[in-house]
């Protein structure tokens, strides 16, 4: 991957498409086929990140969940580690988060990182993935979140009963054995606990009311993997059991997590905006969602051959 890029630092093309990004310009690049897209992505992660020395995400915007699944791929090859997907919600209006945690809890962990900036997990993404159909689809605003959120802290008092009755109020499952999100587990003087916005379950370990240790586990061997001084335990409920999201209360935009310097990677954009289009005139679709609006972050175009939305500059490799 660094020698590739060494090549790419080379190319004078590259090197103006990063200025015109970095000086909040929009431009297009022509020519790039499978797999190469979503390295010239990844390179384009990598750079930003060594230059700014921060978390200035690049959301990558596709026209398919198929699509969004492939190129999450691919960047696992180049920039392992580096990159999440922002999965699409079916049913997100008439949500069971008991029975269908998994995608919720991938957008919400993806949420709670962007505002705690990994506050709970070790888990560093810079380039987000996302089918259109997720992009539109409403999320919990940050205040949602915040107050929906009980924080513990290592050597502070929080007794277990309460700890206990905060979970059942907030519908987290009694298990035997926490394997999924939301579900907790009782052993004596520990709680071991799968939060939705979490990537790990959490062991809080007492001695008498106060909170002796937090560590996290490996689901798969029950085994503690590493000491924490706090974690944040987000409910649900409320979010979504009294219709927030439908009503429009609590609810905003994917975008609004972004500061102006994200960088936003349209791949296809002829084939998101037809794909945007359709689901927008859906009328049973289209109820509560967010027309699509790609102009507040500077952008990067990745059409097919020949065509697209053109930004201020066009390149061709």
């Amino acid at each position: 991957m660094k020698d590739f890029i060494k090549l790419l630092k080379a190319n004078k093309q590259y090197s103006e498409i990063l200025h015109q990004l970095r000086t909040g310009k929009d431009c297009t690049v022509n020519g790039l086929w499978g797999s190469s897209a979503s390295f010239f992505i990844a390179a384009l992660a990598s750079e930003q990140l060594k230059a700014t020395k921060t978390h200035h995400r690049l959301l990558l915007v596709v026209p398919s969940i198929e699509e969004a699944e492939e190129d999450m791929e691919d960047l696992k090859t180049f920039l392992d580690g580096h990159a999440k997907l922002f999965p699409a919600d079916e049913n997100i209006f008439t949500k069971n988060y008991e029975d269908e945690g998994e995608v919720l809890a991938q957008r919400l962990q993806i949420l709670n990182q962007i505002l705690y900036g990994d506050i709970q997990d070790n888990c560093k993404f810079d380039i987000i993935v996302t089918p259109i159909q997720a992009l539109l689809q409403p999320v919990p605003s940050p205040k949602s979140i915040t107050k929906n959120i009980l924080c513990l802290q290592r050597n502070h008092e929080y007794p277990r009963e309460e700890l206990v009755s905060w979970l059942q109020k907030h519908h987290y499952q009694l298990t035997s054995q926490v394997e999924n999100f939301g579900e907790y587990a009782l052993r004596g003087g520990i709680v071991d606990i799968f939060p939705y916005a979490s990537d790990a379950p959490y062991r809080i370990e007492y001695f008498g009311d106060e909170i002796e240790s937090i560590r996290r586990f490996n689901i798969e061997s029950q085994q503690s993997e590493q000491e924490l001084d706090s974690c944040q335990i987000l409910s649900v409920d409320k979010m979504y059991e009294t219709n927030a999201l439908q009503s429009g209360h609590g609810k905003t935009s994917l975008f609004s997590y972004f500061d102006k310097n994200t960088w936003i990677v349209l791949k296809e954009p002829a084939s998101i905006e037809d794909r945007a289009r359709k689901i927008l005139t859906d009328t049973n679709a289209s109820e509560g969602l967010f027309a699509y609006d790609e102009t507040v972050h500077p952008h990067l175009n990745l059409p097919h051959q020949g065509g697209g939305i053109q930004g201020d500059n066009e390149y061709s490799p």
